[in-house]
């Protein structure tokens, strides 16, 4: 059974601490992982190959094909992600591939468990947090819908382009045209405007990545790169638009503790609960990064 990570690092000596514990988190409990994709977006790429060269996996680190263009957290996200997929498909056959933003945090044994999940849930292409929270209440809306709507028109106007600022969007051709026609298909196949699993951490299945590699839909990493389509909303359209499916696994004993702002729980809990994969670890109130790294990797550790 092999499986890959795909990791978005932005700059700073910040991104380069968490890509390191993240890593050592990874293979500490998942030592067979096959590579690690790290997809580059300004930081030092010889400091950031000099981390990822202190553990024993393949590591591929690719620059985000935005080169400093747009958003980095809109369509940069989204360019630098379909760029990493798109190298997996052509590299590798894993079973599955798990997308880890720098501040989230492998905290259990997630390998067999995704392997199960998507063998019995075959139309499945994504897993992680989709209609609720770890904790049960419903996720907070759908704050994408506008603009997927937007992009649903053969004619619009956007007031704030990531590239081009005021521009007027014309659907009939490029990547307007594309964008529009992926939109049809997925609402055809019952796509509720802006739907995705929370970007902090998913899994996508070799179903869903073949699938996206069948149909082109990886050909582009730029598609989105003047728009403001975040890479996990880019994937959910991609999903529904081939008729898949995004599903929820992140009840108590399953692997996704994750949620947009914060933790779901105190960090024990998360434990208790018997959770594999948690975000975000970042500051949040009283609450520390440092302490919340710190926790955990005592506790990996058996101390």
């Amino acid at each position: 059974m092999s499986f890959a990570i795909l990791i978005p690092l932005g700059p700073g000596r910040a991104e380069l601490q968490r890509l390191g514990d993240l890593l050592e988190a990874v293979l500490h409990f998942e030592p067979t992982c096959t590579a690690a994709v790290i997809i580059n977006d300004g930081n030092d790429k010889e400091a950031a190959r000099n981390v990822a060269g202190q553990f024993p996996v393949r590591c591929e680190i690719l620059a985000n094909p935005r080169n400093g263009r747009g958003s980095w957290w809109g369509g940069g996200s989204s360019a630098g992600t379909i760029c990493g997929l798109r190298w997996i498909t052509n590299h590798l056959e894993p079973e599955f591939v798990v997308k880890l933003d720098s501040d989230s945090l492998v905290i259990g044994h997630f390998k067999e468990a995704l392997s199960q999940f998507f063998h019995a849930n075959p139309k499945a292409a994504l897993a992680g947090s989709h209609r609720r929270n770890p904790e049960g209440t419903p996720r907070d809306g759908l704050p994408f819908a506008p603009a997927i709507q937007k992009l649903q028109r053969r004619f619009t106007v956007w007031r704030k382009c990531p590239l081009l600022g005021r521009n007027i969007q014309f659907g009939w051709f490029g990547r307007s045209r594309k964008i529009r026609e992926l939109i049809l298909s997925a609402v055809n196949n019952g796509y509720e405007f802006g739907e995705n699993c929370q970007g902090g951490a998913y899994a996508i299945s070799v179903a869903g990545l073949n699938a996206f590699a069948k149909w082109g839909l990886l050909d582009d990493p730029l598609l989105f790169l003047n728009t403001p389509i975040t890479e996990d909303v880019a994937l959910g359209l991609f999903t529904r638009s081939l008729g898949m499916e995004l599903r929820d696994f992140n009840h108590p004993g399953e692997t996704f503790a994750v949620r947009h702002f914060g933790l779901s729980a105190p960090p024990a809990e998360l434990l208790t609960n018997g959770y594999s994969i948690v975000h975000s670890i970042k500051d949040r109130g009283e609450s520390t990064e440092e302490g919340f790294r710190t926790f955990f990797r005592t506790k990996r550790n058996g101390k």
